[in-house]
């Protein structure tokens, strides 16, 4: 009965939104429809491909040798485009990573992390990143993750090179979260909060301004009869100014299918 009632419940909001089109609606409705389909192996993530209006756009896929786990991201042409490669502790977490972005098969981007965990949490990280080619760039990025009954509730990042101290707040609804399906972790990264989010207020800190509002999304879901999310309804509200009527709101859709258990 509660399927049927969140079901219903975003059936009105679509139907609200689609029938307010070109009445000045509420919400500008995104065109692009993502679904990610997801392959699990024993409960977690072996790989996971992401299609835009059905067409396929890449996938990943963990490769695990022991002591090192290697994420491969590939495009629909199968030519690598980025690759993860971490390194595991006694605990089965991560220790480190690199991280290495490819353009036309050459290194554009290489990241760096070391990463801390507490009760099974991950609760810090440190990133040295730097970029090649035409437009090089380098840094330290530092981001702390707070956790409250078992759920995130703040994400901080401090970025060396311009000093900026920027946050993301999250809150979450009552229902079980089984999945990582915003950062597809595998659970080599820690515990995944308990929940599933239903709000996030973006870039709290950042340099916006006085007299700015941050960014935000509110979320709903679709689950199946296993508590899986197959559908998230996002409505995001960009940064805006005061002095001026706040803009309109977007309405994106993601969908997610799974393979194996």
């Amino acid at each position: 009965m509660k399927y049927l009632l969140m079901f219903l419940g975003v059936f009105y909001l679509l139907s609200s939104c689609k029938k307010d089109k070109g009445q000045d609606s509420q919400y500008d409705i995104d065109p692009d429809i993502r679904k990610y389909v997801i392959t699990l192996s024993n409960s977690q993530i072996a790989s996971y491909s992401l299609y835009i209006n059905d067409s396929l756009n890449w996938t990943s896929t963990y490769h695990d040798d022991d002591s090192i786990v290697e994420l491969r991201k590939e495009n629909s042409n199968h030519t690598l485009i980025e690759k993860t490669r971490f390194r595991i502790g006694i605990d089965g977490l991560a220790e480190t990573s690199i991280d290495t972005f490819f353009s036309n098969m050459t290194v554009a981007y290489i990241n760096r992390q070391s990463y801390q965990f507490l009760n099974g949490f991950l609760v810090g990280s440190t990133s040295h990143y730097q970029q090649f080619g035409t437009s090089t760039d380098s840094g330290t990025v530092f981001l702390t993750y707070t956790f409250v009954n078992n759920n995130m509730t703040l994400l901080q990042r401090v970025v060396t090179n311009s000093g900026w101290l920027c946050s993301d707040g999250y809150s979450y609804n009552t229902q079980i979260n089984k999945l990582d399906i915003a950062g597809f972790n595998n659970g080599i990264l820690g515990n995944i909060s308990k929940n599933l989010t239903n709000h996030i207020s973006w870039n709290i800190g950042c340099p916006n301004g006085p007299s700015s509002t941050g960014a935000y999304s509110d979320y709903t879901y679709i689950l199946n009869n296993n508590g899986f999310v197959t559908k998230r309804i996002e409505i995001y509200t960009p940064s805006y100014s005061t002095h001026y009527a706040p803009p309109k709101s977007t309405l994106r859709t993601v969908v997610y299918e799974y393979l194996g258990k």
